[in-house]
């Protein structure tokens, strides 16, 4: 899958696209009191879809605001650039690196260096993507460090919203650090892949951590159920369901 194969950026009218804006509505919605600028977006496993879910949010977002972020956080299985067609060269991990030696001083560092700015007339806006980058040793770590925690606090005073992928957060504790350092979570469920207990217990560790846990958005299910979930968090209760149409070109691209 491209860039021109997200279905935000193919077809932007289609039933599937306005699944994505419809799911943007639903968060902007949901965080009508809180300002949300950051969202991480996890899952249990590898494959359920939240990446997908991730390029095309992001996309969505750059449709509405002029300073929108795409940042790939899954340092031992990255594909956000194999999605955005973009080289994976210097991305997160060289940007921060250079942060930590410019005392960190965002000023100092040229972002440009690390972004690759993604332009199509579908997208209102250019969307900015930082990909992995360089592959490190210690992913768990340099996502809790202190200096990943204060890039992204400096990226939040640059960008309108940045939209995070990151790693499955039922096999590594990657995406629950990540998630613990953002405004808010989405977390991506695969129709009849993930057991309801094992579904739970992720999003209790993410809670416990401290993540703010938004909605749940359950992928890939059967044509013939013909809807699309999306489940957000409201008054004391886990999870309120919302339901929107689920349309085959989505299916398609999950």
């Amino acid at each position: 899958m491209t860039v021109e194969n997200l279905v935000t950026v193919s077809d932007p009218y289609s039933p599937a696209s306005e699944v994505y804006r419809k799911i943007r509505t639903n968060i902007d919605f949901v965080c009508v009191d809180k300002e949300i600028k950051v969202i991480n977006i996890t899952s249990t496993q590898a494959n359920e879809g939240k990446t997908t879910t991730a390029c095309n949010l992001a996309v969505m977002y750059a449709n509405k605001l002029p300073r929108v972020l795409l940042v790939d956080t899954d340092l031992r299985k990255p594909s956000v650039h194999k999605i955005m067609n973009i080289k994976n060269k210097l991305g997160l991990t060289d940007f921060v690196l250079k942060y930590s030696k410019n005392e960190c001083d965002i000023n100092k560092v040229n972002i440009n260096d690390h972004i690759k700015s993604i332009s199509r007339q579908s997208i209102a806006f250019k969307l900015d993507v930082m990909t992995t980058g360089s592959l490190i040793s210690n992913p768990s770590e340099f996502l809790g460090s202190m200096t990943f925690k204060k890039v992204l606090s400096s990226l939040k005073q640059i960008y309108d919203m940045v939209v995070i992928d990151s790693a499955p957060s039922g096999i590594t504790v990657d995406g629950l650090i990540v998630s613990k350092s953002t405004d808010a979570t989405l977390y991506v469920v695969e129709y009849n892949k993930i057991r309801i207990d094992d579904a739970r217990q992720v999003i209790e560790k993410l809670k416990n951590l401290g993540a703010n846990v938004i909605g749940t958005i359950l992928t890939k299910q059967p044509l013939k159920n013909s809807i699309y979930k999306y489940y957000t968090k409201k008054e004391g209760s886990l999870l309120e369901k919302k339901t929107i149409v689920y349309p085959k070109e989505l299916q398609k691209n999950l």
